[in-house]
């Protein structure tokens, strides 16, 4: 049965599973702001967009990136955000929620590249929402991977905040190796006229965050009449990414972009910002987007698997939540 529960927890007036369970009883009422969970949702409440000088202690950020997560304290959105929205709290006994979660079954689309989705790389294991990429031969692939969406279902239009936790896969080496949480318009535009937010991506196990956001003006698809528009910013996560776990953020509204990495603030993006490719100032638009998780087989950016690339590899998600302002 799925799982719904109204509660009011430290303003987690409304929460939904993204999971089924087996039983009609489960111990999802502290799965709102569990653990690490509860500093999180004390930070959202008290208005503030992310970070504090004392949150920042755990995540690794330089002296620098508190100051500037700090600093821009002042141009975020003031005022009480709701928690747990919609969120993925992991109890025993559970599968994937299709009713708000669909699974990839493509072969070489964007989330799976070269590579075919499956079902069976999508499950839970030890309280964790796993994307497995294996070497396994179907429908003229060498690879079969996970990815899940919630197009059609779920989708939340700015201002909002979106937060996934998760340990990456792709260690020890190798090319071809492709996570990413990101965000698309579910509004049926074609890409990118309405934009794409990429909260998370990383390639061939490097370490490093790439946080990107894309548009195109004038409703235009694709490249043309000229490479798209895109302001992008990178930051290292820390030596432990694939085996802890990491929040990765977004808050997206209708002026601006933050970026963040363990609650700190490492990247504002507001209408001030030019696309290095054609210098045209970034664009906004009112439409709702939806999530994507995913890990990319082969691809432009990561290059195809070679012989020194570990699989299988597991994409293991904590949670998912979404918060907007009360």
């Amino acid at each position: 049965m799925v799982l719904f529960l109204r509660e009011t927890y430290r303003g987690c007036s409304f929460f939904l599973t993204l999971l089924t369970s087996a039983n009609s009883y489960c111990n999802c009422k502290v799965s709102c702001s569990p653990f690490s969970w509860l500093r999180q949702t004390v930070r959202f409440l008290d208005g503030r967009p992310f970070a504090t000088t004392q949150d920042t202690k755990s995540s690794g950020a330089t002296s620098s990136q508190v100051r500037a997560s700090v600093a821009s304290h002042d141009t975020g959105i003031g005022g009480q955000w709701t928690d747990c929205l919609f969120m993925m709290p992991l109890c025993p006994g559970q599968t994937l929620n299709k009713s708000s979660w669909t699974t990839d079954f493509q072969g070489n689309d964007s989330r799976v590249r070269d590579s075919q989705g499956t079902a069976e790389n999508v499950y839970i294991e030890d309280g964790h929402l796993v994307l497995r990429s294996q070497r396994q031969a179907m429908n003229g692939y060498e690879f079969t991977s996970g990815a899940v969406q919630t197009q059609g279902l779920h989708s939340w239009k700015g201002p909002a905040r979106a937060c996934v936790s998760a340990a990456l896969p792709g260690g020890g080496g190798g090319n071809g190796i492709w996570p990413a949480h990101w965000m698309m318009p579910d509004d049926k535009s074609c890409w990118p006229s309405h934009g794409e937010i990429d909260i998370m991506e990383m390639v061939n196990g490097d370490g490093i965050l790439h946080s990107t956001y894309h548009w195109q003006p004038n409703g235009w698809c694709g490249d043309k009449p000229f490479p798209h528009p895109s302001v992008s910013a990178e930051i290292t996560i820390g030596p432990d990414w694939a085996t802890a776990q990491h929040e990765y953020a977004v808050e997206y509204g209708p002026d601006h972009i933050h970026y963040a990495l363990d609650g700190v603030v490492f990247e504002t993006i507001t209408t001030a910002n030019q696309s290095s490719k054609n210098k045209d100032h970034v664009m906004f638009f009112d439409t709702p987007y939806y999530m994507i998780l995913n890990t990319a087989v082969g691809g432009p950016w990561p290059k195809p698997v070679d012989k020194t690339t570990i699989l299988p590899t597991y994409h293991k998600i904590d949670y998912v939540r979404i918060a907007q302002p009360i």
